[in-house]
């Protein structure tokens, strides 16, 4: 039988090397956002989210199939406005059969533009909205992330 202070040695060690592990992960941050809205007339707004995809990840589109990775996802947090139609994706779409999956996938590399056309019954001096957006590389996938997006209307 394993003596308590050898026990209590390898749970330290353990311990100690999940929370090396957990720091390293969290420091990962492949993907930067960057966004920006116009008014384009009295009560619409054209808002751009632009993704920067550190190399070798990847970001996936909106639009992925169950079993898949977490889809891009909008949710305006703004109050009295709303999105008037499906968000467009404009970047080079790699879409194709993913090993770490198992499905055909779309997903972006180096950078894609999420455009967005709001609504909103009030003039509107900023625009803040939550994204959950999930990245991989080939061989790893970091935890679905939320994170707050907010801009002044220029």
């Amino acid at each position: 039988m394993f003596s308590n202070k050898i026990v209590k040695t390898i749970l330290t060690f353990l311990g100690i090397s999940f929370g090396i592990g957990m720091a390293s992960a969290q420091d990962l941050q492949p993907v930067q956002w960057h966004v920006a809205a116009t008014k384009i007339s009295d009560n619409t707004y054209e808002v751009k989210y632009t993704a920067t995809i550190d190399p070798h990840w990847y970001l996936y589109a909106q639009d992925i199939s169950e079993g898949g990775p977490i889809p891009t996802h909008f949710e305006l947090d703004t109050p009295n406005a709303h999105f008037t139609e499906t968000i467009q994706e404009e970047g080079a779409v790699i879409e194709k059969y993913d090993d770490l999956f198992g499905i055909i996938i779309k997903k972006y590399a180096t950078e894609v533009v999420f455009v967005a056309k709001i609504e909103s019954n009030k003039v509107l001096k900023s625009i803040s909205t939550n994204v959950e957006f999930m990245s991989c590389d080939d061989s790893r996938c970091l935890p679905p992330e939320v994170i707050n997006l907010t801009t002044k209307v220029e």
